[in-house]
């Protein structure tokens, strides 16, 4: 393997760079970070350096280097996160100045990128977390297990009265009178690995395509325990109304709930809620690109990358709680469900322009179309 004394400089000075970055990005949305350098400039999408086989393929075959070229790079990224839902019942029972602090850290953020230049011609490859990457914990939990504690008997009872309307029964928590212990911990992160090539269609103009194999992969485990609120529940149960509890698995004790007040069965509420599960998928990747440089020293590049829906399934492992808890969270969470994510279509558009040998401007820009990401289980199998 040979390599230019220029290019190892390069490679040393970013492994060197690669120590302990503190960065801002988010470690749960698409991660634009796959370069040293573009934690230093955040502008890429017009590069013509070895890291373009993520950010501009087609810029690769405006290297200056020969042969082979290899970065090898790694991130370790510390944040601490606050998260805060504006909800009704969040502001009503919790307050509305809570905020549910985390840490999300990630150790081990590596990319790798390799492009082997011959001519006109350019072949790449590069590894990494293109989305997640990093764990976070949490520990006094998430809005989920707010909403889920006081949403789920509020719900069930409006729900209830409207298959009986004769029968009417309510739920609310009395203000002032609910707490909890919540934890949760969680990791997330997909990997990706593209292979593709350029093309030098003339001295101003190049194109580039390639396909990205994804593997997503997400562990979360969480709890809710030493539950306790006062209920202030009305209304009796009739034959209808227990009979949807039974349908749902809501009464399971072979005995009618029909006659006996809805504060009665709805005690229990208050025992530990627990969820551990890993989730897992694949999905594909197109990238195409396109590299324009009208002058010497000003470079322009595109690239559109289109992706395929992960198919995710659960493997959970744990699921304990009051059923009226766990069947909500069986709809979502439970073992062998499936459901599917689709990373959005992304545009990415950027602009160099070298003024002198010591200072480039750069500018870019990158739209994803969230509108067309789908987080439901309607695709059709093949």
């Amino acid at each position: 393997m040979h390599l230019e004394e220029e290019m190892m400089k390069k490679l040393i000075s970013t492994l060197l760079l690669s120590g302990i970055l503190f960065v801002s990005s988010s470690l749960f949305a698409i991660n634009k970070n796959q370069s040293i350098e573009y934690v230093r400039t955040l502008n890429r999408n017009a590069s013509t350096d070895i890291d373009a086989t993520f950010y501009n393929p087609a810029g690769l075959v405006f290297m200056k280097h020969e042969g082979l070229s290899i970065q090898v790079a790694n991130q370790i990224i510390i944040q601490e996160k606050s998260v805060k839902e504006d909800s009704t019942l969040i502001n009503t029972y919790v307050g509305n100045e809570q905020e549910y602090k985390g840490e999300v850290n990630a150790y081990l953020f590596p990319d790798l990128h390799i492009a082997y230049k011959k001519e006109k011609m350019v072949f790449f490859f590069n590894f990494m977390p293109i989305a997640g990457g990093g764990s976070g914990e949490f520990k006094n939990g998430l809005p989920l297990f707010d909403n889920l504690l006081l949403g789920a008997p509020i719900k069930a009872a409006g729900t209830l009265s409207q298959l009986d309307p004769t029968s009417p029964v309510t739920y609310q928590v009395a203000p002032g009178s609910y707490s909890r212990e919540l934890a949760f911990t969680g990791t997330q992160y997909t990997l990706a690995s593209t292979i593709g090539g350029a093309y030098k269609v003339n001295k101003k103009f190049s194109v580039a395509a390639g396909y990205r194999l994804q593997y997503a992969r997400a562990e979360y485990s969480g709890y809710a325990k030493d539950l306790s609120w006062q209920a202030l529940a009305t209304g009796t149960i009739s034959d209808i109304q227990n009979a949807a509890l039974v349908a749902q698995g809501l009464n399971t004790t072979g005995t009618s709930f029909a006659g006996l007040p809805f504060e009665t069965i709805m005690t229990g509420l208050t025992q530990k809620v627990e969820l551990d599960t890993v989730a897992t998928g694949w999905g594909h990747s197109i990238v195409a690109g396109a590299h324009i440089r009208p002058i010497d020293k000003l470079d322009i590049g595109f690239r559109v990358d289109w992706n395929s829906p992960l198919k995710i399934k659960y493997d959970t492992s744990t699921m304990k709680g009051h059923p009226l808890y766990t069947s909500q969270l069986e709809k979502d969470y439970g073992d062998g469900v499936t459901t599917y994510v689709t990373e959005p279509w992304l545009f990415a558009l950027g602009v160099s322009y070298n003024i002198t040998k010591e200072l480039r401007v750069e500018v870019n820009t990158t739209a994803e179309l969230y509108e067309y990401v789908n987080y439901t289980d309607e695709y059709e199998e093949d």
